[in-house]
């Protein structure tokens, strides 16, 4: 994709503008032909990240303190950058899962993601895609509790069975003396979490990805390190990371989708104060469309709760799914209408997705509600039309859009910025 392609060669001309303290023929982001050359870099406050609050699709505001602590905010790291043959060649290799055996044969490499202990989607999700690919050489530090669990994204929501594979393989020790060894091929840090390691941080020599997954992107400048953004449009020198679905959600949904077509169109969230507008399409679509399944659904709610097992029966009685943006326009529920047994309808939005789904085939996209109303009419009385869109639109979910086919996009992505 030449819009993708721009954002990584900027990513690493930006990097690569760090001064290298010795000669080289070629300079590539994060490591050098000169396996003594020393790479210096600031990891200041004001250059790097800074504070700003966190608001989860409900509202609910979190802490989210991302300046660096006072006594490193003027500090300077120097490290000793290995090559990328070098880096490859000292890894250790682990077991996978077989599924993913043939990528983790091309792709020998062991990986660190430092996570934050409450739930959140895009690098959970990232998180459950790698271990699928890599098994246990992808070591999650602080263990991601909520995630074995089977939360994903809130901790009030049901949990997922058996969402985590077993980590008693998972070596998370010596993790000091390894990232001063270069022994990570990709270290990824939550933003939330980014306060937190930085002393662990100061010591690695390994490449680092920064994960935003927060609804609106985190004020993070450009340096010596990737930025993974969940809802980027491609001109802020960020990798794109979208959510994705777990195959485990998919095969729960597909578990439903022989119910009953009772409804024209579903769209099981809440209304929403800040989004007016969503509620605005809601009024006039449900206006439209008598037979609307249109319910604000709270998992969270011990008065409401019904479960994530009748949440998934209620949208596949649906022709058609609606997904309209919350606080952001990347939400978890975009994801799980894709592998509904219905036509999915969702906003145009501003922001890149690798292998988008495509109007018309895939997805049926609207930008006013006008335009909404005329195409559901149309596609949910022809029972061909809205069966087939289903079902590209779930093919191409699974070809493209489970968290372990992001976390192979993502690997791809770091490893051009990187050079490795």
């Amino acid at each position: 994709m030449p819009t993708t392609l721009f954002v990584l060669v900027r990513l690493v001309e930006h990097i690569a503008s760090v001064s290298v303290a010795a000669e080289t023929s070629n300079r590539d982001v994060g490591t050098t032909r000169n396996a003594d050359a020393e790479f210096r870099f600031s990891l200041d406050g004001e250059a790097g990240l800074s504070e700003q609050a966190d608001h989860g699709e409900d509202g609910t505001t979190l802490s989210g303190p991302y300046v660096l602590p006072a006594g490193v905010r003027k500090s300077k790291n120097t490290v000793r950058v290995e090559t990328g043959e070098n880096r490859c060649a000292n890894m250790r290799r682990t077991p996978t899962t077989p599924s993913s055996a043939l990528f983790a044969e091309k792709y020998p490499m062991n990986i660190l993601v430092l996570c934050h202990a409450y739930p959140n989607y895009v690098p959970d999700l990232l998180l459950h895609g790698l271990r699928k690919l890599f098994g246990d050489a992808v070591v999650d530090f602080p263990r991601k509790e909520v995630l074995y669990q089977g939360l994903c994204g809130s901790p009030n929501v049901d949990p997922i069975p058996n969402l985590m594979s077993d980590d008693s393989g998972v070596d998370r020790t010596d993790l000091e003396a390894k990232l001063a060894a270069g022994f990570f091929s990709f270290v990824i840090c939550d933003v939330r979490a980014f306060n937190e390691q930085i002393a662990l941080l100061q010591k690695s020599i390994c490449p680092l990805a920064i994960i935003d997954g927060e609804d609106k992107p985190a004020p993070i400048r450009p340096g010596p390190y990737a930025i993974l953004r969940r809802e980027t449009d491609g001109h802020d020198y960020s990798i794109p990371l979208p959510m994705a679905l777990p195959v485990e959600v998919l095969d729960w949904l597909d578990r439903h989708a022989d119910q009953p077509k009772t409804h024209s169109v579903g769209f099981l969230g809440a209304r929403i104060n800040w989004v007016p507008e969503r509620n605005d399409v809601l009024d006039e679509v449900g206006r439209c469309f008598p037979d609307a399944l249109f319910h604000a659904w709270e998992l969270n709610d011990e008065q409401q709760r019904k479960g994530r097992d009748a949440y998934y029966a209620s949208l596949q009685s649906c022709r058609a799914v609606l997904s309209l943006p919350g606080y952001g326009y990347d939400t978890f529920r975009y994801w799980e209408h894709a592998a509904c047994n219905a036509a999915h309808f969702a906003m145009r939005m501003p922001f890149l997705i690798p292998h988008d789904f495509r109007d018309g085939l895939e997805v049926v996209r609207f930008t006013s509600v006008r335009e909404l109303v005329w195409r559901i009419e149309e596609v949910v009385s022809d029972d061909q039309k809205w069966r087939a869109l289903a079902a590209r639109s779930r093919a191409w979910l699974r070809a493209h859009h489970t968290t372990e086919q992001r976390a192979r996009q993502t690997i791809d992505r770091l490893k051009v910025a990187f050079g490795v």
